[in-house]
């Protein structure tokens, strides 16, 4: 199956394999000027997809991943180390000139790397990811797991999450400079007629 999509700012095309016993690939690529980043980014993306399904009695498994690769036709590690000193110079609080310091935003080439899974039984869902972004300058990494259930006509999932952020540049010392949040989250939902669901979110970091 392909799919071609054309806009006024990019050019993508996505091929995905016949399913065999459960398997299937896809590959992309993108030319775009609004594609990843900013605004005044040129980015080339090449994309390369897994998934799969099978059944163990009346669990069902689901596992997937993906590589993508970007290449920034504007930005290079030096634009990039020009752009946080400016924001290190413009920073009206701690935080900004922190992060521009010590180069707290993803610029430049990058690499994507994910894998999930999912196991469902019954109305029990359990899901787990993890993704990781290489690019020239911050790095980041993301950690999550999920459950979810319907009880009542009413759709829950509880959820964990943990991001780690590596800052492009060390201390003095030679110290790496991470940064580590977790975020704990539950979601309800009801559906009320075929067009309308009642939802409720909550999230703690």
């Amino acid at each position: 199956r392909r799919v071609l999509f054309r806009s006024q700012d990019s050019y993508n095309l996505t091929y995905y394999t016949p399913s065999f016993s459960g398997l299937e690939f896809g590959v992309g690529t993108s030319l775009s000027n609004r594609n990843i980043g900013s605004n005044d980014s040129d980015y080339t993306t090449l994309s390369l997809g897994i998934g799969y399904e099978t059944y163990i009695g009346d669990t069902v498994i689901t596992l997937g991943g993906g590589i993508e690769k970007a290449t920034d036709q504007v930005n290079d590690l030096s634009s990039c180390i020009d752009t946080d000193l400016d924001k290190a110079e413009a920073a009206i609080s701690s935080g900004a000139f922190f992060d521009g310091l010590y180069g707290g935003s993803r610029c430049g080439d990058e690499l994507l790397s994910a894998i999930g899974m999912e196991l469902s039984y019954d109305n029990y869902t359990l899901s787990s990811a993890f993704s990781h972004l290489n690019s020239d300058n911050a790095d980041s990494n993301v950690w999550s797991i999920g459950f979810g259930s319907s009880i009542k006509d009413v759709d829950y999932t509880l959820g964990f999450t943990q991001e780690s952020l590596d800052y492009a540049r060390s201390k003095t010392n030679g110290e790496n400079v991470e940064d580590k949040s977790t975020i704990l989250s539950l979601d309800a939902t009801k559906p009320l007629n075929e067009n309308v669901d009642l939802g409720l979110s909550m999230s703690s970091s």
